[in-house]
C-alpha cells in the first residue's frame, strides 16, 4: 500500500522533476566551479577528512541531540574540502565549519557528471538530498521537510522507501 500511494505522487511528471538534467535547470543549486574549489579548497582524502573533521553525520537521525561535547566546539577544519580522482575531474567536494559538514556537499563521477548534491547544516542535511545515476536517473531522493526518503534501481522503480 505505501508504494501504491507513493506511485500516485510518482507519476512520470514527478519522476521526470528528481532526473539531473531537470533539477539543475530548476532547483536554485549551488555548484562551484572546479577551479574555484581547486584554487579555495583544500584536497584531502577520505581519511584525511574524518582526522580534520568529527567525521559525525546526522542526517537520518532528526530527533537525536547533539553530544554536549560537540555544542560549540570550535578548533576543527573549517573551509572547502574537495578529493580528485588522481588528477582528473573531482571526486567531490564539502563545506565544513568546525569540523562538521556545513554547506553545500557535492559528489561527482569520473566523467565529471554531479553523482549527489545535499546541502548541511551543522552535520545534519537540511531540504533536500539527490544522488543520480550516471544516466541522470534518479537513485536515491531525501527530503528532511517532509521527512520522506525514497531509492529507486535504474529503470525508475521504487526499491526502498520510508521516513528518514
Amino acid at each position: 500500500m505505501k508504494h501504491e500511494k507513493l506511485r500516485v505522487f510518482l507519476n512520470p511528471d514527478a519522476m521526470k522533476r528528481l532526473c539531473r538534467d531537470y533539477v539543475l535547470e530548476h532547483e536554485d543549486l549551488t555548484i562551484l566551479s572546479w577551479d574555484y574549489v581547486i584554487e579555495h579548497g583544500k584536497n584531502y582524502g577520505l581519511d584525511e577528512v574524518e582526522q580534520v573533521t568529527r567525521g559525525i553525520d546526522y542526517m537520518c537521525y532528526p530527533d537525536m541531540e547533539y553530544p554536549d561535547d560537540l555544542r560549540g566546539f570550535s578548533g576543527l577544519f573549517s573551509g572547502v574540502v574537495y578529493e580528485r580522482y588522481g588528477n582528473l575531474s573531482l571526486r567531490y567536494y564539502d563545506f565544513y565549519k568546525d569540523g562538521l559538514l556545513d554547506g553545500v556537499s557535492v559528489n561527482f563521477y569520473l566523467s565529471g557528471k554531479i553523482k549527489g548534491y545535499g546541502v548541511y547544516d551543522k552535520g545534519r542535511l537540511t531540504g533536500k538530498l539527490y544522488e543520480w545515476y550516471e544516466n541522470g536517473k534518479i537513485k536515491k531522493f531525501i527530503d528532511r521537510i517532509h521527512n520522506k526518503r525514497i531509492e529507486f534501481d535504474e529503470q525508475g522503480n521504487i526499491v526502498k522507501q520510508g521516513k528518514v
